[in-house]
């Protein structure tokens, strides 16, 4: 088998907005609101040039279902365009976002670009850049937004001395139906495919890395917070002497941030002078330079205010107001910045001072109220119950990412999210007795 070098990247959700909260935003931020998925793509196809790769892998959901723009679909081709002048070929499935029932492309595709069809299982070869064939790719694209069969096993493939890579758009092993049901076992007893290159969840995830390589790329740029951290695509390199190589390469232009500020650590913070001083030393670790081929252009950040101390009184008297003359004074100081850290949002979960540690050490049975609601907390079937209760307001999945048209209006839950609320919950529980002791 000979080497061959390729980008797996998938979820582009080419055109889509980042969700940015501001009435009036920075030319740049507003810049980054409505392209940053734009540019983040063109990222990814000038790493394939620079990297001289044999060709790029797209695993779902280039577009996104509201965003099938003009521009969206001449930007692709344009990108792809360039990546056929140096002979890199482009392989694309649609996932549950674009599925190609609703695909109404109105520019005609390169010839290096190949979209799988939806009615059945395809398959391609590719030649590597001393033009002879090296690898297969097959795939199969969604028809509808939701595909309930294991349309994976109909990947049949020989096995040779050509490198066989598969497309899939799955949750895998979710225990939900209706995006590809699938399981690693399934996976990994096709013997004849040497990467599963898949596309769903929107974090980088390498599930299996022997072969067959099992990856999950993550997406290229995050659109809101509930897509924290880095976005990128993955180089793989695979070759019959060396063990497979799988390098993240980041090409998110935009990062979204949740960052705790504590008013209890590292010297009480008693005024907002003081607050606004800590957030300015996270804000320099933020803008450390990072040794990285396609630099941040900005960040997007949620101030959360954690931590016991006599500034949670002040704080109390006008929440809304503390938290409006600290998010403006913030957006003035950093929101222009090169780069640009934008203040989304402040938050308060500070607490009035106590000494809890004193009444918990002090209390047998504190100490163990304690020890069972943290036993109780972590159980699955009581998180499953608590999301049922929460009701059809909380719907976004703690797995995976499906957001519709109507779920702009509602809270998502990641797993964050989730196990904040739970520890609230279990902290209110204990102060609450401690106040009442008292």
């Amino acid at each position: 088998m000979d080497r061959i070098r390729f980008i797996h990247t998938a979820d582009v959700h080419l055109g889509s907005f980042l969700q940015i909260i501001g009435d009036s935003l920075p030319t740049k931020v507003e810049k980054s609101r409505v392209e940053a998925t734009l540019e983040g793509f063109q990222r990814v196809c000038t790493t394939a040039i620079e990297e001289k790769v044999d060709f790029v892998v797209i695993s779902g959901d280039l577009y996104d279902r509201e965003a099938r723009s003009v521009q969206a679909q001449e930007y692709f081709i344009r990108e792809c365009r360039k990546l056929a002048q140096a002979d890199i070929e482009v392989f694309v499935i649609a996932g549950n976002h674009d599925p190609l029932r609703e695909n109404q492309d109105i520019f005609e595709f390169p010839g290096n670009v190949h979209v799988f069809r939806g009615e059945q299982v395809e398959m391609y070869e590719v030649l590597n850049q001393r033009r002879v064939p090296a690898a297969r790719i097959v795939g199969q694209s969604y028809l509808n937004r939701a595909e309930t069969q294991k349309i994976h096993l109909g990947y049949k493939v020989p096995s040779d001395h050509l490198w066989n890579i598969a497309l899939l758009h799955t949750q895998l092993e979710s225990g939900a139906s209706n995006y590809v049901p699938a399981t690693l076992s399934e996976l990994k007893d096709k013997e004849e495919i040497h990467y599963w290159a898949l596309g769903h969840l929107h974090q980088p995830q390498i599930i299996s890395e022997d072969i067959p390589l099992v990856v999950y790329p993550g997406i290229p740029q995050g659109r809101d917070f509930g897509e924290q951290g880095r976005g990128g695509s993955f180089l793989v390199e695979l070759s019959r002497s060396q063990r497979p190589s799988v390098t993240f390469l980041p090409t998110a232009p935009v990062q979204f941030a949740r960052v705790d500020i504590f008013i209890d650590r590292d010297g009480d913070v008693e005024t907002i002078d003081a607050l606004r001083e800590k957030i300015a030393r996270k804000v320099e670790h933020l803008l450390v330079k990072k040794d990285d081929k396609h630099p941040l252009e900005g960040y997007v950040v949620d101030w959360v205010i954690r931590g016991r101390g006599y500034l949670h009184n002040n704080i109390m008297e006008q929440p809304e107001n503390f938290a409006d003359h600290l998010i403006s004074e913030l957006r003035t100081e950093y929101g222009n910045g090169n780069p640009f850290v934008w203040t989304n949002a402040v938050t308060f979960r500070t607490k009035p001072p106590l000494d809890f540690e004193f009444e918990m050490e002090n209390s047998e049975i504190l100490l163990e109220l304690d020890a069972v609601l943290k036993e109780f907390l972590e159980e699955p079937e009581f998180k499953e119950e608590i999301l049922n209760r929460l009701g059809p307001v909380w719907k976004g999945n703690v797995n995976f990412e499906d957001h519709g048209p109507a779920d702009d209006f509602r809270f998502h839950l990641d797993h964050d999210t989730l196990q904040e609320l739970l520890e609230s919950a279990r902290q209110m529980i204990l102060e609450g007795l401690i106040q009442g002791r008292g």
